[in-house]
Order: structure tokens, then C-alpha cells, then sequence
């Protein structure tokens, strides 16, 4: 969570300000190293779907939706957390708000397509 309140803290951000890109190539580009890195951990865990395929019977399709649900599922929190962290200065302000911010979309989520 500390995406740009650790750079704002530090003075780091006015250095990448500096630099010849625009905001939104700046934020993009954040964004899409903490996604990789996310994609990175997660690739960790394709040893247990493959364990499983090789000792029995494994659904495929259920598998693969799965890890694109969790994949773009973290990518939103991702987003969210970025955002959240864009507004604040201190890192535990933004952990605890993104948090918040997070698992509220989460529940209202569960409820709205829960009745779908």
C-alpha cells in the first residue's frame, strides 16, 4: 500500500515528476509491476493444480477461471489500493483505508450478485 505515499514521504516524488512522462504513464506503470509481481506470486502456486492433475481428475476450465478470477480480482484491489494510497501521506492510513475501501466493494459485491 505504500505505492505513492512512501514516495511522497521519502521526496521520491517530486524525482519522478521530474522525469520526462506523464502522470498517467507514471501510475500505469506502477500499476503494472505490482500486477506482474502479483502474477509472479501467484504462479507459485500452479504446482498444486498440477499435483492434483496428476494424481486424479482435475477440471480444466474451473481451474483456468479460476486463477483469472483471483488474477483480476487482485488487479481491482490492486487499482483500489493505489488510488487510496495516492491520497494519503502516511503508509499505515493507506493500508488500513484500502483495506476498508477493499473489503467493502468485497461484501457489496457478494451481496449484489448474490441475488443475480
Amino acid at each position: 500500500m505504500h505505492l505513492w505515499s512512501e514516495e511522497e514521504r521519502s521526496g521520491t516524488l517530486e524525482i519522478l515528476f521530474s522525469l520526462p512522462l506523464k502522470d498517467i504513464e507514471l501510475a500505469f506503470g506502477k500499476f503494472l509491476a505490482t500486477w506482474s509481481f502479483l502474477g509472479f506470486v501467484l504462479s507459485f502456486t500452479f504446482l498444486i493444480p498440477a499435483t492434483i492433475f496428476y494424481l486424479g481428475d482435475l477440471d480444466l476450465g474451473t481451474t483456468f477461471v479460476g486463477y483469472l478470477g483471483i488474477f483480476l480480482l487482485g488487479g481491482a484491489n490492486l487499482a483500489l489500493g493505489s488510488f487510496v494510497s495516492s491520497l494519503t501521506k502516511d503508509q499505515i492510513s493507506s493500508y488500513l483505508l484500502g483495506l476498508i475501501f477493499c473489503l467493502f466493494f468485497f461484501y457489496w459485491g457478494i451481496n449484489h450478485f448474490s441475488n443475480f
